[in-house]
């Protein structure tokens, strides 16, 4: 279970993106030593809302639910961030944990 929070600010348009979720993930942990594993999981359920707020013009707030897919990217996120690319997450991801 994660609960991510997303607070910026976009350097030549000055739009500020702030975004909130929670993410349950399934997975494993492969242990490479006493203290250090390698995470593999998969994206189960993931809800989020994303402000994105412009200097001029009007504040947009994009709510997202998605269970285990890729998730897709609001015109009106991509536009405001100039980008092309239909797909910001993936299901899979991975990651490194030391242990104590």
């Amino acid at each position: 279970m994660a609960a991510p929070i997303i607070t910026g600010k976009e350097k030549q348009s000055e739009l500020k993106v702030s975004q909130f979720g929670v993410a349950m993930s399934g997975g494993f942990d492969y242990v490479l030593t006493k203290h250090f594993t390698v995470e593999f999981s998969y994206n189960l359920i993931n809800a989020s809302s994303t402000t994105l707020t412009p200097k001029v013009g009007d504040k947009t707030t994009i709510t997202d639910f998605s269970i285990a897919h890729v998730a897709s990217v609001n015109p009106e996120y991509n536009a405001a961030l100039g980008g092309s690319n239909p797909s910001l997450t993936s299901p899979l991801s991975f990651g490194f944990k030391f242990l104590f």
